[in-house]
């Protein structure tokens, strides 16, 4: 039963933190001139940046009490990436994924009996290709399916544009928006709906869930280019056997060297080593101590076994 009530209670959050993304984006990416349309091109001109570095992190608390975190450091370059990992505390593990020109390397993938760290890499015979930040790779800028996306995102959102304000100091222009759950848009509340409903086949089923407060920050400078992305959403979920949850969940993004940003392996001459197994399977290796690849080490077989 424990089991259980764990598992649901995991869907819940999963379910409120997808949720509290949805409202943010609403209500933050559908703000032109005015404080909505200017945060709205900076969001969605993000979406497509080329070159980009993006640190920030996500925070969900439970009662008051710390239930995840997620930390995230990528730079990205027009070829490819490349992502840092780190601990539950924000610390860095070593770990990371580059994916850059014709070369893909992962790393830590298993650490044998000598406490040796393996990596493995893969190089293909063509280059890859960047999708803008991952998050639009079907879709171009000024197609009918974006514009769509747009216009939809206008109509949801409608009079909670007139929420949000705008500052300038210094050429950088501050965007914030403040709303509670009577704000919320018609759409939001069905969805919310819809989720209570998706939950009455469980052993302890939801019966409300309610945005207390929904707050939201940007910076975007002279160009249009934006720097800060943060949220921050409290949510108060009751279940029917009476017992209740607050949710909160937070985020911050930081985006700098847009334009300039260009990954580069985080071992060094993998390029060059790697360069004559071109097609060929996974290669698995461990490194010196100066960081290069022990060539020594260099097998197609999986160092688990």
């Amino acid at each position: 039963m424990m089991k259980m009530r764990k598992s649901i209670k995991i869907r819940v959050m999963c379910l409120v933190m997808a949720g509290t993304m949805l409202a943010g984006s609403l209500v933050f990416a559908a703000v032109n001139g005015s404080p909505y349309e200017t945060l709205k091109n900076a969001i969605f001109d993000a979406l497509f940046y080329d070159n980009v570095t993006i640190a920030g992190h996500m925070t969900l608390t439970v009662n008051g009490e710390v239930e995840h975190i997620d930390r995230t450091h990528i730079v990205i370059g027009e070829t490819g990436r490349l992502e840092h990992f780190f601990d539950r505390d924000g610390q860095p593990t070593g770990r990371f994924s580059y994916n850059s020109d014709n070369i893909r390397i992962t790393s830590n993938i298993f650490t044998d009996v000598d406490d040796a760290q393996w990596y493995s890499a893969w190089v293909s015979d063509s280059t890859f290709t960047n999708s803008h930040m991952g998050l639009m790779p079907f879709w171009e800028r000024g197609s009918a399916a974006f514009r769509f996306m747009e216009l939809f995102i206008d109509l949801v959102v409608g009079d909670l544009r007139n929420n949000m304000t705008m500052s300038t100091n210094g050429g950088i222009r501050s965007v914030t928006g403040t709303i509670t759950h009577s704000q919320l848009p018609q759409l939001v509340l069905i969805g919310l709906d819809v989720i209570i409903e998706g939950s009455q086949g469980s052993n302890d089923p939801l019966q409300t869930i309610t945005l207390n407060r929904l707050h939201g920050n940007a910076d975007i400078d002279a160009d249009g280019n934006l720097l800060h992305l943060s949220g921050r959403a409290d949510i108060t979920i009751v279940h029917a056997s009476g017992d209740v949850n607050v949710y909160e969940f937070e985020f911050k993004m930081n985006f700098t060297d847009i334009g300039t940003s260009n990954p580069q392996s985080p071992i060094p001459g993998a390029e060059e080593l790697l360069a004559r197994f071109v097609g060929g399977p996974w290669l698995y290796f461990t490194r010196n101590a100066d960081g290069s690849i022990n060539t020594d080490s260099i097998t197609t077989r999986w160092p688990g076994r």
